[in-house]
């Protein structure tokens, strides 16, 4: 028999009864991710292709006339970065959470394709986060031309986009899902 190092054997008890015995952390790991759900910044998920996160990333307008002061501190890009990965990280946890709670079903023999689809969502985001991140990095490399930075700034607003319409993709599935993920009747054996 081979055994995988993350395969670690269950205690005699738990080995006749596995499902029985992992109920309690299926539950937990179904509590988190409510948990988390209800911490995620709906608001900003209300619409899809709101482009909420791209119009506040943008330098407030000078008023006319007027110099503005040195900047001291990070660089605009710096922030930009920080705001958009603040933004993310209840999503990319949220990710984490229902991979968790899926992950613990299949275990408990009870797999559900919800939570499937919600993790597809989820992967969506995450994909569209990182490409973003990415492309930013990108164009901010010394000596680009004008055409490739606008282009990677098309990219750019475009991935973003996406992050949005993941998001309200999963507020949209999110509510269907929840009720059958919390309570006995979640966990509850065969």
């Amino acid at each position: 028999m081979t055994l995988l190092a993350g395969e670690v054997p269950l205690v005699p008890e738990a080995a006749a009864a596995p499902a029985v015995s992992l109920l309690p952390q299926t539950a937990a790991a179904l509590g988190a991710l409510a948990a988390a759900a209800e911490r995620l910044p709906w608001q900003r998920a209300a619409q899809a292709y709101g482009g909420a996160g791209l119009h506040r990333l943008g330098a407030a307008p000078a008023e006319p006339g007027t110099v503005p002061p040195p900047r001291t501190g990070p660089s605009a890009a710096d922030t930009a970065d920080a705001a958009l990965a603040a933004d993310d990280a209840p999503w990319l946890r949220a990710r984490i959470l229902v991979k968790r709670a899926r992950y613990a079903l299949e275990v408990c023999s009870a797999p559900d394709g919800e939570l499937l689809e919600l993790d597809r969502v989820l992967g969506r985001h995450q994909e569209a986060s990182d490409s973003a991140a990415t492309v930013a990095t990108a164009a901010r490399t010394p000596r680009i031309t004008p055409a490739t930075a606008y282009v990677l700034g098309v990219v750019h607003a475009d991935q973003r986009l996406d992050v949005e319409a993941a998001r309200y993709d999963f507020g949209r599935q999110w509510p269907v899902v929840a009720p059958g993920l919390v309570g006995p009747a979640a966990v509850a054996s065969d």
